[in-house]
C-alpha cells in the first residue's frame, strides 16, 4: 500500500522535461526570428545561443548529466532550428504581402517554407547549425 503513495519521479520528470523542451522551442524560435528579421540575414549565429539555451533549462529541470541530457539537448536545438526557420520564413515572405508573420505562418504550406530555404540556404547557415549542435552536446555532458 505505501508503494502506491510514492511519488513516481519518473512520470513527473518526463511531462517536465516536455514542459521545458516546448518552452525553449517557442521562445528562442520567437528570439530568433526577431533577430533575423532585425538582422536581415538568417541569423545562423543564434544556434550556438539556443543550445546555451537548451543545456541551461535541462540544467534548472533537474535533468542530470549523460547521455539522455545530451540527447534532449539535442532534439531541442534541432527542434527550434526546424520552428524558427519556418517562423523566418513566414516573416520574410509575409512582409513583401504585407502580412504579419502569424498570419503567413498559418497560411503557408511546408513547400513554401522549403522553397524558402533552398533559396537563401547557405554553408555558413549550415556550419552554425552544426557548431550549435556539436556545443549543445558538448555542454549537456
Amino acid at each position: 500500500m505505501t508503494s502506491l503513495l510514492k511519488p513516481q519521479p519518473k512520470a513527473t520528470a518526463a511531462w517536465l522535461l516536455t514542459l521545458v523542451a516546448l518552452a525553449a522551442i517557442a521562445g528562442m524560435s520567437a528570439i530568433w526570428a526577431g533577430a533575423a528579421s532585425l538582422s536581415g540575414g538568417n541569423a545562423g549565429w543564434m544556434s550556438l545561443i539556443v543550445a546555451l539555451d537548451a543545456v541551461l533549462l535541462l540544467y534548472l529541470a533537474g535533468q542530470p548529466g549523460g547521455q539522455r541530457r545530451i540527447l534532449w539537448a539535442l532534439a531541442i536545438t534541432l527542434a527550434t532550428v526546424l520552428a524558427a526557420a519556418a517562423l523566418i520564413a513566414a516573416a520574410k515572405i509575409g512582409a513583401g504581402l504585407g502580412l504579419r508573420p502569424a498570419e503567413s505562418l498559418g497560411r503557408m504550406s511546408l513547400n513554401l517554407v522549403l522553397l524558402y530555404w533552398q533559396a537563401n540556404l547557405g554553408w555558413i547557415e549550415l556550419c552554425w547549425v552544426a557548431a550549435g549542435c556539436a556545443l549543445a552536446a558538448r555542454v549537456a555532458r
